[in-house]
């Protein structure tokens, strides 16, 4: 649900690692698919922050 709507409204005025991502990807894919790959990926993220207990750093690997 979060990602779609970064997805919806307003992503193209951020900038970021994350966000350049995404724009990397909808030029490839549909915009479906797009949400749940970037849904995928926050869900990753948190999951190795909670796990790990560490803060997390806006990096793209």
């Amino acid at each position: 649900m979060g990602s779609s709507v970064l997805i919806n409204a307003g992503w193209y005025k951020m900038h970021g690692p994350l966000i350049e991502w995404v724009r990397k990807l909808l030029l490839t894919k549909p915009p479906r698919l797009t949400t749940v790959a970037l849904a995928n990926k926050m869900a990753r993220i948190a999951w190795a922050v909670m796990t790990r207990q560490t803060v997390y750093t806006n990096a793209i690997g």
